[in-house]
């Protein structure tokens, strides 16, 4: 079985940092260079359309898609982006700090070139990188049979007050 490669770089002690606030706080710093997915990793998977330039017909058709799912993408603490090389990224209706988009590219392997559609689960794995016309009913579908996704269902159904 061919193991799922992290894109996200192991904890060195210069990223850990213990404070004494009290009982003690463990905090981690990041910067974006080191760790573009810090502040996801472990509460959001990420699906990511990475394009060369705006105007394109496949970003707007992604965009639409994501408003027509936005309950699902709630529901599955989904994060998405569209990552612009040449242009103004966003992640959902916001707009994303280009250092943040190029860092994001960079540690997603997705060149200036690339049209690319990448999920990212809540571990760092890439789950999936594929074509920008893959369906994001598809993607859904994807996220509903992962072993994460299963328990995080089965404990919402369990406590149906959680959410």
């Amino acid at each position: 079985m061919r193991r799922r490669r992290s894109i996200l770089p192991a904890p060195t002690l210069a990223t850990v940092a213990l404070l004494s606030l009290g009982g003690g706080t463990l905090v981690q710093q990041h910067d974006v260079r080191d760790d573009p997915l810090a502040p996801w990793r472990c509460k959001n998977r990420l699906l990511l359309l990475c394009v060369p330039g705006e105007g394109d017909a496949r970003t707007e058709s992604f965009r639409h898609a994501a408003k027509r799912h936005e309950r699902e993408i709630v529901e599955r603490d989904l994060q998405v982006f569209v990552l612009v090389n040449e242009g103004t990224s966003t992640l959902g209706d916001s707009i994303l700090d280009q250092r943040t988009a190029r860092e994001l590219r960079r540690c997603l392997e997705a060149t200036a070139s690339d049209t690319v559609l990448i999920l990212v689960g809540k571990d760092g794995g890439v789950k999936y990188r594929g074509g920008a016309t893959t369906e994001l009913r598809q993607i859904l579908d994807l996220i509903d049979t992962m072993p994460m996704r299963q328990r995080e269902v089965n404990e919402r159904d369990r406590d149906p007050d959680k959410d």
